[in-house]
Parts: structure tokens; C-alpha cells; sequence
């Protein structure tokens, strides 16, 4: 995530060489590899997120572990470089293309982190509870570091090999203490910066991350002059460490600020991890809005990248940087202010976002607009941010201010409601939705698949909360018919080998379960004879076929987030309900 214009990294004129990584198989992380501190380890369960265990004395190893070093023809991918300014297939600066063919869901390479800490989000967390500078999980013990006294999971994470040679003797020799923190992420630009005394290979190589901007991205964005404001306070103030001076600082924070990852899983309830990682080699992955590859970061810090679809040697390997549920306006102008990206993928130049129609308002200009769903207004300029949206049926032009009143709107709706889990919100959603499906929205507009997804997670709840519910066969089949709907669009937008898809197969195999139960079940009036049977075993292999993939999909998350425990679900025959089913629909 170099510093970017395009879809890739920042401009660099260097010769194209070559990344070394380890290659092996889709399987997660095993007890026994090594961890950010280069420390085998293993994992342990007494900590709140699972975290692997790093030994104190693993920095003197290597703050990362190191790649392994193969021939060129053996190594899974390869970095190059464009010349400075030039574009290459619609990428700019450093990235990583594949040297061979991979299958969807193969992995394509796994990497520790350089450098990671608590990040900006820790703070906003919604439980009020302090953040493990180790594992960067809620501390929910009052467990503090015998040195430093700040909060922390367990002894294992006080040992962690980030927190106790970085920050905790500082911290210890000035008093700090946690209210002094106005940003949590201030604590992982202290880090990077005493990389430089402490590992003089890794902070040159972080340095490297930070390439030269094109003249419009010289400025930093609001986020991360607020971030350097904070760390210029916290590290020649509370930290007393005049080392380091403003060029510095603000060279640290920028290279945070544009080649950070966050944590993917921080807002989910089963695995709350805050963290920033940057790493060398995935700091050059590219972005698209329809990504062909999908990072996992696991609890010992390491990123792992797969193939979502097939990748042939050769192609840039790309993942997404946006929330999946956005259009085109609203994904380029958040990777405009926080990438510096201009992002002209194929999704962003479609104005009917590659026929999802994702973004389609409905035209209502005359009798025949009305009529027909597909008389909708899409951007004449879909890269362009206020580009004139003209009807496709009457061919009437508004301005983009018309466009976005209505999506207000919408969202008004939307907010308006109340945010309990009961079957009440599931049908004031599912009125707003239809108040707006296909008479001011087309039935494809991100607000419309973003709140039916939302219905079908609690649908998924109560469903899996009460019995009776799957008996009423109407909400299972509207269950079944919106998560179709939903992995409709995600084939196309969000395809293959991705923690979105999984969940939503996991929704679709639950619901295809109650409808085969329902089905079945002795007291349905309707019971299944031998015409029907075919049809019931056709939907039994689809149920089968759905809940392989979407465990296979799943398995890949880490031990203790939502999507591993559904993962999870999927292997197990609760009561022996799949065998009962099969010994019904095969006799």
C-alpha cells in the first residue's frame, strides 16, 4: 500500500527485482511457525483473542522472520516497478505480479510484519475497555505490566517482544501512564521509530516504503496530520525523547498512514483485535474494486494473501482497500483522501459499475420511466466525481446534487430505526427497503443489497435462536430469496475466495437446511412423494455443495473470530440432523 495515484503504489523508477516469500499450501497457520518476533511459537488460549505467544528474546532474532530464499523460478511472485509517471495496466509505481498460476483459494504468500502496534480505532471502541499493546485485544482482566503498568492480557502478552523492548521501558522510566495516550496509534510510531537504534536493517526498510509522491499527493491526508500532531506531543513530551525530530516523526506517521493495515476484524464481536501492521512485501499489493487476491491477518501479526479467482502468471495482484457495499462516488473519493488513489478499475469505469447497476437511481421522469425498472440515471463520467447522470430510457440529465438528495434520503430512512436485534427491526428494515426498491433505487443500489444483507444476518440469528421460526416456511423462503439476491452482486463485485462470500454462504446453506427440514418433516402436510423427490435431492446437493465451499472459504480466519466459528458450524451434524436428511431424501 505503497503511496499511490492510480490503482498500485507510489512512483518509483527502480529496476523491477524480486520478492522472496514463503509458498505453501491454503491451510492456516499451524503451531510452530514463527511469529512477528521470529520466535516459533505456539498458541495459547488463555489470552482474549488467542494471540500466539512471542518470546521477549525475539527481537534479537528478527523483528520479522526471515523469507525463504529460492531460485527465481520457484517464487511465487515478483515485484516490479513502472517508470516514474507511467502507467501499466492502469497501475503506477511498485506491485506484485505472480511468477505462476494459482487456484482460486491457493495461498499465494504469507509474511510477519515489520513493524505493528494498537491503531487509531482502539480508542472507539464502544466497551470503553483498554486495548493489549501485545495482542491488541479488549483487556478484560485487570491485569497490568509489573514494569510499566499499563493494562494487559496476561503475563504472556507483558512479555511479548513488542511491548517489553519497545515501549515499556520508556514508559516505565517516565511515569506514563494510559490517559497520556490521546491516540493509541501514536504507541506503533514510537515503535517505528526506535527501529532505527534498535534494528537498523528493518528501519531502512520501512524508510523504503515511503517513496516519492507525484506533486498532488504531497499533502497528507486530515487523518494523518491529526496522527502526527498527537505522536509530536506523546513522543517529545510524555516519552521525553528528543532524538527524533519533526522530519522524522512526519516521515513515520506518513508511511503509517498509507501502508497501515487495520484490522479487518476489530468491529466483529467474537475477535476484537486493533491493530496496525505494515509489512514490506504487502505494502506493494495493488487495489481494485474487484480484487483478484484477499488478505487474512492473523493474531500473531502475520498477513496471509490468497487467490480469489484464478491468477495467471504474470497478472498484478490486486485486493480491495474500500468497504465492499459503496459506490463508485463514494469508493473513490475515500480512497482519493486516504490513498492518494484515483482508481480507475474496471468497476469504477463502468457507469452501471459492470452491470450491478450498483449505484442506479430511479428514473422517474415520465409514465414509461416509471414503468420500467430499467430506466435508471447512471453517470455520464463515472470517474469524473460530479459527473451528469442521464436517464437510460428518457435520457433526461440531472446533476449529481439531484443524485446524492436522494441517497440522503434513504439514509435518513435508514437511521431512523432503531438498532435492537428483535424481529421489529427486521421488518421496519425490510419497509424501508421496499419503500425505495425499485421506485427511487434500482433493487441493486448499495443501500438497498447493504441493508438486505443486514436483514439476512438477523434473520440468521433469530433463525438460529428459534425453532418455530424455521417452521414458517414464507421467512425462510425470503431468507433464502435475499441472500441469493446479495451473492448475486457479490459474484460479480466481490468474486470467489473472500470472507464476504463465506458468510453469505454460510446464510444460504443454513436456510437451504430448514427448507429441506421443512420439507421432510413428518408433520408437513405437504410431505414429499416421488415426483418431488427428485427436485429435493437436487436441492440437498446444492445444500451439500454450499456448505462445503463456504466452510473451505471460512477456514482460513483466525481461531476465535466469528467467521472460523462458522467455519466451524459448517463441520459439525448438530444432532445428527444431516444424517437424518440424507436417510430421508436417499431412502
Amino acid at each position: 500500500m505503497d503511496n499511490m495515484d492510480v490503482e498500485c503504489s507510489s512512483s518509483s523508477a527502480s529496476a523491477a527485482t524480486t520478492m522472496q516469500v514463503d509458498c505453501c499450501s491454503w491451510n492456516p497457520i499451524r503451531s510452530g511457525d514463527e511469529d512477528e518476533n521470529g520466535k516459533s511459537s505456539h498458541i495459547i488460549l488463555n489470552c482474549n483473542n488467542n494471540i500466539e505467544s512471542n518470546t521477549k528474546n525475539g527481537f534479537e532474532q528478527s523483528l520479522i522472520s526471515p523469507l525463504s530464499h529460492h531460485h527465481q523460478e520457484e517464487m511465487p511472485v515478483q515485484i516490479r516497478s513502472t517508470a516514474k509517471g507511467e502507467i501499466v495496466n492502469n497501475t503506477n509505481g511498485r506491485y506484485l505480479v505472480a511468477s505462476k498460476d494459482f487456484k482460486k483459494g491457493d495461498l499465494i504468500f504469507r509474511e510477519n510484519a515489520l513493524i505493528s502496534g494498537p491503531s487509531s480505532c482502539s480508542s472507539l471502541n464502544v466497551e470503553g475497555l483498554p486495548v493489549c499493546l501485545s495482542c491488541y485485544s479488549l483487556v478484560q482482566t485487570h491485569y497490568r505490566c509489573r514494569k510499566c503498568a499499563f493494562p494487559m492480557c496476561n503475563p504472556t502478552c507483558e512479555q511479548d517482544g513488542k511491548h517489553a523492548i519497545f515501549e515499556c521501558p520508556i514508559f516505565a522510566s517516565n511515569h506514563v501512564s494510559p490517559d497520556q495516550i490521546l491516540d493509541p496509534e501514536t504507541i506503533t510510531i514510537l515503535r517505528s521509530l526506535l527501529l532505527r537504534d534498535k534494528d537498523a536493517k528493518s528501519w531502512f526498510k520501512l524508510l523504503e516504503l515511503q517513496q516519492e509522491l507525484e506533486e498532488e499527493c504531497q499533502q497528507s491526508s486530515s487523518n494523518a496530520m491529526a496522527l502526527l500532531c498527537d505522536a509530536l506531543t506523546f513522543i517529545h513530551q510524555v516519552c521525553d525523547l528528543d532524538q527524533f525530530d519533526f522530519d522524522t516523526v512526519e516521515q513515520i506517521t506518513r508511511i503509517i498512514d498509507m501502508n497501515g493495515f487495520g484490522s479487518e476484524d476489530r468491529q466483529r464481536a467474537l475477535l476484537y483485535r486493533y491493530g496496525t501492521y505494515v509489512y514490506e512485501n504487502g505494502s506493494l499489493l495493488a487495489h481494485s474494486c474487484i480484487p483478484n487476491a484477499y488478505r487474512v491477518i492473523n493474531p500473531n501479526s502475520q498477513l496471509e494473501v490468497y487467490a480469489s479467482v484464478p491468477i495467471k502468471a504474470g497478472e498484478i495482484i490486486k485486493t480491495v482497500y474500500t468497504e465492499t457495499f459503496l459506490g463508485t462516488v463514494e469508493r473513490r473519493k475515500f480512497l482519493q483522501d486516504y490513498f492518494y488513489l484515483s482508481c480507475s478499475c474496471s468497476r469504477c469505469s463502468s457507469p452501471s459499475e459492470c452491470d450491478t447497476f450498483f449505484q442506479a437511481i430511479k428514473c422517474q421522469h415520465d409514465e414509461n420511466c416509471q414503468k420500467s425498472i430499467e430506466a435508471v440515471y447512471l453517470p455520464t463520467k463515472p470517474l469524473v466525481p460530479n459527473s451528469e447522470w442521464q436517464c437510460t430510457l428518457c435520457k433526461d440529465v440531472k446533476e449529481y446534487d439531484f443524485i446524492s438528495a436522494i441517497e440522503e434520503t434513504v439514509r435518513s430512512d435508514l437511521n431512523e430505526i432503531d438498532g435492537d436485534r428483535s424481529m421489529d427491526r427486521v421488518l421496519k428494515l425490510e419497509a424501508v427497503a421496499g419503500k425505495h426498491r425499485g421506485v427511487s433505487l434500482h433493487p441493486n443500489h448499495f443501500l438497498i443489497l447493504r441493508t438486505e444483507y443486514d436483514i439476512v444476518q438477523r434473520m440468521s440469528f433469530i433463525l438460529y435462536r428459534n425453532k418455530l421460526i424455521r417452521m414458517q416456511v414464507e421467512f425462510v423462503l425470503r431468507y433464502v430469496e435475499l441472500i441469493r439476491k446479495v451473492l448475486h452482486v457479490l459474484n460479480v463485485i466481490l468474486p470467489g475466495f473472500n470472507r464476504h462470500r463465506g458468510r453469505v454462504l454460510y446464510f444460504l446453506q443454513q436456510g437451504l437446511m430448514y427448507l429441506i427440514q421443512y420439507k421432510t418433516n413428518p408433520n408437513n402436510k405437504k410431505r414429499v412423494d416421488s415426483k418431488s423427490l427428485s427436485t429435493l435431492t437436487e436441492e440437498y446437493q446444492e445444500f451439500l455443495s454450499v456448505r462445503e465451499e463456504g466452510r473451505w472459504i471460512l477456514m482460513v480466519e483466525p481461531e476465535g473470530s466469528e467467521e472460523r466459528l462458522l467455519a466451524n458450524e459448517m463441520m459439525t451434524d448438530h444432532n445428527g440432523e444431516l444424517e437424518i436428511l440424507k436417510k430421508v431424501i436417499t431412502g
